[in-house]
């Protein structure tokens, strides 16, 4: 099993590999499909779209879904955006705390 610290750098040179060869301008959904190719294609289990809930006080009170899911430890949140704003950001960390 790789640690984080080298799946992290992967799947970062994975994305990159995905933005090279998709110019700007497609929706996010072209750019998480391919992207799910080219993990799959080095061997990494992912998985698309995945429901978390959003707790208070033990209660759901939302659901959101991760984009993708890389071997049940990395979470990704893609944005087909020229650049990112701070909201982005903090539905980031939103994310995580949930």
């Amino acid at each position: 099993m790789r640690d984080i610290e080298e799946l992290v750098t992967d799947v970062m040179d994975y994305s990159m590999n995905v933005r090279c060869q998709l110019v700007p301008g497609y929706e996010e959904r072209e750019y998480k499909n391919a992207l799910l190719i080219e993990l799959r294609k080095h061997g990494l289990d992912c998985k698309a779209e995945v429901p978390f809930s959003v707790l208070y006080d033990g209660i759901s009170v939302g659901d959101y879904k991760a984009d993708i899911i890389v071997e049940n430890r990395l979470v990704l949140e893609l944005k087909a955006v020229e650049t990112l704003q701070k909201s982005h950001e903090v539905q980031l960390v939103n994310y995580l705390t949930a």
